[in-house]
């Protein structure tokens, strides 16, 4: 093989391009020109094509005087094609005096490799033959998927063609010109024509989203613009999931973890790159904190797929074109009246300056070939309002169920979307590796974006980041650097050759210091010309009350550009007690200052702004409640209030560090003083003031009085979704939280539920040094069995794959406790793999086992989705004399594998239609979730749901399965 084509095996999948070269008039040559001359040029063209080509490709057989030649690279097939129409014209001309014509088309695509070319039968390679005869003469005729992965001077050689009546697809054409000499009958009339339309959309996101421009350097000459699909650090993603709980009743018994309202609990898995996560889901919600990466993650996707199937391979997602549309959920709310998803989209989009018609996009989405990304569910303020979005959101998918969505939202202000066939997840933090080879990433991209790419510079971003990770990773800061926005900042900062802060109100501050002072301008404030900018001290004091109207008056982050004016006029006014008219002029003034020089400000399209960033609107409104003295005020009206909540955080951070400390605990003395019943149920106001003491780092005895009550919250509260809000609070006070846990565990004396639960949170705290603790329990075979179960789940968050021989022993031995053998299984079950499988497998088979253990195994087994684990899940469910809370678990586990065999369908079926006690809700729940239809599926789950002597646990479980079912 030539050069490109020595690592590929046969039977890999490949991505190749293949190129067919016809000599135009070769069949009837000889007619016009003898047979002799005839076969002097077919000899040259081949020659010629044989040559050029095989420099980097290789070809099947010749047929007549055309031939396919397969590549490895777009650049390489359309650089040697271009070369070939130049070569073959002027060849002909000199070497026999006559024109040879030509016409080459190029497609691309995955295939099976096979070592005899012409047996590979991809439909590309169908492709790029068909348009063949709808290329001009001397010309080269391209797919979308060739165009979209060539490098731009080779892009901007060609022009868009049109779309082919036989086939449908868009092509392009080298040299642009020859598109005036297309036959009108190979392709799609003006009228019907929607290529030009869609072309111009990508192109607008591209535009949008392609470049992160980082202003605020001022030792540089020029603003650095970074490629945003170079410099995006590919995210981790945790699986917020539903454990059903199993008991020996209803009423008591111990069992896996404790459920909310004794039906389910929510845990996170272990943290999984986001393309596996893509690839696996349908539909996605993605929560995260703020600046953790949602927003630019939807950005990174837009771009991705705006650039073909090749880009998104090459970045391990989906093999398929799909549409991106990325609206903010609260443009998108003030659009959706009386609209359904297709106008509402293209009305939001406009507000981007981007067209596409609403009748395009329900064709698209009829097809389903649109990637829908819906960002900032939280950014709606009103619950109602997010409530009714939620279910605006959740009508559209069911209208729409064939395309992909992604909707993101702070984890705080998140309304609950059931997604059918998808699921949620929470972003994880960076760990300290990924934080290295992200600096390593923003500064390779950084440095070349100004200098080039030479060696040298390449050199000096990696020793610079070196440098960086070095300075923080024994520092306060770098709990703040696991968050990608505040690891943005850092970088930012360290390279406008600041010191860098311990805390994140600090990093905020010089942040916006930065970005402030950047350039000259013509006047300050006082209308003074002057060649400095103006100080960010006289600034804040206009920005500070600015950012604090947009947070009450924009909860999303958008204010009307006249609004805005107006309110600048009126602070100005206020501020340096002038009139109207000369306010206007200053307002005026430093309106243009913020959106053209510090971007701190920026346009959001359709005369609307908003802060770069919301963390900035936040921080500045936090500012003004202090320099206002207003915060006490806010904070008895709006503690209940998520969209708030930051807000006082960073306010009490900017108070420990430039204000009086003192005021501290009377602010967290103010919030605990609340004492109502809605306090007493929700504690909202204690758990605010827990993240106070773990942002701020306090160690006083309010402090310790605190953490002691939200970790009475995490431990005892008989609500899980208390107990996991609380155990947030105290993954972010670990230092204060992590040792406290881990006496409460390892005391005999308590409550072993309690224990359990300590164990539980030091497992989603994260923190290394409770591995030893954790181990020792879980080794020690005279603990309490719940405590140990919940010692292994704990290992399994921390990562322990080194806990496997310890986890495999206590499963197989029958001696074991039931409970401790049941967790060790889900932690199986959460590592998965062929070891896990077996054992699992092994347990099932065996009808002496434990009966709770057996339920654990087919549970998890349907989890983790291996084929093999089928024979032995169907033939639970076939006999009627085994245990029926394990075959009602293989049901599900069968259903949760999403694999079609058509015996396992089968059976699931005849047992939902012969509705057989205790097994046809499973069933069914497992056929629907298998993409197939029963009919009448929610007739009787309403039946049943209407007796009012229905067990509690079946009633939960039928309405669990009917709210799946109605999405």
């Amino acid at each position: 093989m030539n050069k490109g084509w020595k690592d590929i095996k046969e039977g890999d999948r490949v991505w190749l391009s293949v190129a067919f070269v016809d000599m135009v008039g070769s069949t009837n040559l000889y007619k016009e020109v003898g047979e002799n001359e005839a076969k002097r040029r077919k000899e040259l063209f081949r020659a010629i094509a044989e040559r050029v080509f095989g420099k980097f490709g290789t070809r099947t057989e010749w047929h007549g005087e055309g031939a396919p030649f397969f590549f490895t690279k777009e650049d390489d097939v359309v650089k040697a094609s271009i070369d070939f129409i130049a070569e073959i014209r002027v060849r002909g001309i000199r070497d026999i005096e006559a024109e040879i014509v030509t016409r080459i088309s190029i497609a691309s695509g995955l295939t099976e490799f096979k070592e005899e070319l012409g047996k590979m039968d991809a439909h590309f390679i169908s492709l790029g033959g068909h348009i063949n005869s709808a290329a001009p003469e001397n010309s080269i005729l391209i797919t979308e998927d060739v165009y979209d992965a060539l490098p731009e001077e080779l892009k901007n050689k060609f022009g868009l063609c049109g779309t082919t009546r036989r086939d449908n697809v868009t092509t392009f054409i080298y040299s642009k010109e020859k598109r005036s000499r297309k036959n009108p009958g190979k392709f799609l009339p003006d009228e019907e024509e929607t290529a030009f339309g869609y072309r111009k959309y990508l192109d607008g996101v591209k535009k949008l989203y392609e470049k992160l421009a980082f202003f605020g350097v001022r030792q540089m000459s020029r603003i650095p613009l970074l490629d945003l699909t170079k410099v995006f650090f590919p995210l981790k993603v945790r699986k917020k999931e539903t454990k059903f709980r199993i008991a020996e009743k209803w009423d008591k018994g111990p069992t896996l973890l404790r459920m909310e309202e004794g039906i389910e609990s929510y845990s996170e898995s272990v943290p999984h790159p986001f393309p596996d996560v893509f690839k696996k889901e349908k539909h996605l919600i993605v929560l995260g904190d703020p600046g953790s990466g949602k927003t630019t993650l939807l950005k990174w996707l837009s771009l991705i797929y705006c650039q073909g199937i090749r880009s998104s391979l090459k970045k391990d997602l989906t093999e398929e074109r799909l549409l991106p549309l990325l609206i903010p959920i609260s443009a998108l709310f003030e659009k959706k009246e009386n609209r359904l998803l297709p106008d509402a989209v293209s009305e939001s989009l406009k507000e981007f300056s981007l067209e596409f018609s609403a009748s395009l996009i329900k064709k698209k989405m009829e097809e389903g070939k649109c990637l829908i990304l819906l960002d900032g569910l939280d950014e709606i303020s009103k619950k109602t309002d997010r409530f009714e979005m939620a279910r605006y959101i959740e009508r559209a998918i069911n209208a729409f169920p064939k395309n992909r969505f992604v909707i993101t939202s702070r984890i705080i202000g998140y309304e609950e979307i059931q997604l059918p066939g998808g699921a949620t997840y929470t972003i994880s933090g960076l760990e300290k590796e990924e934080i290295g080879l992200f600096a390593r990433r923003w500064f390779t991209e950084f440095e070349s974006s100004l200098k080039g790419e030479a060696p040298s510079v390449l050199k000096r971003a990696s020793e610079a980041a070196d440098e960086l990770v070095g300075s923080i990773e024994t520092s306060p800061i770098f709990d703040l650097a696991k968050n990608p926005f505040l690891l943005t900042l850092i970088c930012l900062v360290y390279v406008a050759g600041q010191r860098l802060p311990r805390s994140r109100v600090r990093l905020y501050l010089l942040c916006c210091e930065t970005l402030f002072e950047t350039w000259t301008y013509v006047r300050s404030l006082r209308g003074k010309k002057t060649a400095e900018p103006i100080e960010y001290e006289e600034g804040e004091r206009i920005l500070a009350p600015l950012a604090l109207w947009m947070h009450e008056e924009s909860p999303g982050g958008l204010a009307e550009e006249e609004g805005l004016k107006e309110k600048l006029i009126e602070i100005m006014m206020k501020e340096r007690d002038i009139s109207q008219k000369e306010a206007r002029g200053f307002a005026k003034e430093f309106f243009d200052y913020l959106g053209q020089t510090t971007q701190l400000l920026i346009h959001r399209g359709a005369k609307r702004w908003g802060f770069m960033h919301r963390t900035f609107e936040e921080f500045l409104a936090a500012v003004a409640l202090y320099k206002e003295d207003r915060y006490f005020e806010y904070l008895k009206d709006k503690s209940y209030d998520s969209n708030w909540r930051e807000v006082f955080l960073l306010l009490c951070g900017y108070i420990n560090l430039y204000g009086k400390k003192s005021e501290i605990p009377l602010i967290i003395e103010e919030l605990t003083s609340r004492k109502d019943d809605l306090e007493s149920i929700l504690h909202k106001n204690l758990l605010l003031t827990g993240e106070m003491v773990a942002d701020l780092g306090l160690k006083d005895r309010l402090a310790d009085q605190i953490i002691d009550e939200v970790i009475s919250l995490a431990l005892r509260s008989e609500y899980s979704t208390l107990r996991k809000e609380a155990t947030e609070v105290l993954k972010k006070g670990r230092d204060l939280s992590v040792g406290r846990l881990s006496e409460i565990l390892v005391d005999k004396e308590e409550v072993a539920g309690v224990r359990q639960e300590a164990a539980l949170a030091l497992g989603k705290i994260g923190e290394k040094e409770s591995i030893p603790v954790l181990t020792s329990v879980l080794e020690d075979k005279e603990e309490d069995g719940n405590v140990r179960q919940g010692a292994a789940l704990a290992l399994v968050k921390l990562d322990q794959v080194e806990s496997i021989p310890v986890l495999t022993s206590i499963l197989k031995d029958k001696k074991e406790d039931k409970w401790a053998r049941q967790g060790a299984a889900w932690v199986l079950g959460e590592i998965g793999g062929e070891e896990a499988t077996s054992v699992l497998t092994s347990i099932l088979k065996d009808k002496g086992e434990n009966k709770y253990v057996r339920q654990g195994a087919a549970l998890v087994l349907g989890k983790i989705g291996q084929v093999e684990s089928i024979p032995v899940l169907t033939s639970i469910i076939k006999d009627k004399k085994e245990d029926k809370w394990a075959r009602q678990e293989a049901a599900k586990a069968l259903g949760k594998m999403g694999k079609a065999d058509e015996e396992v369908v089968s059976i699931l079926r005849e047992i939902a239609d012969q509705r057989e006690e205790d097994l046809y809700i499973p069933a069914r729940f497992s056929v629907t979730k298998l993409g197939l239809q029963i009919k009448g599926v929610k007739e009787p789950i309403i039946k049943e749901l209407k007796n009012p002597s229905l067990d509690p646990y079946k009633k939960n479980f039928l309405f669990a399965a009917l709210r799946w079912l109605s999405f």
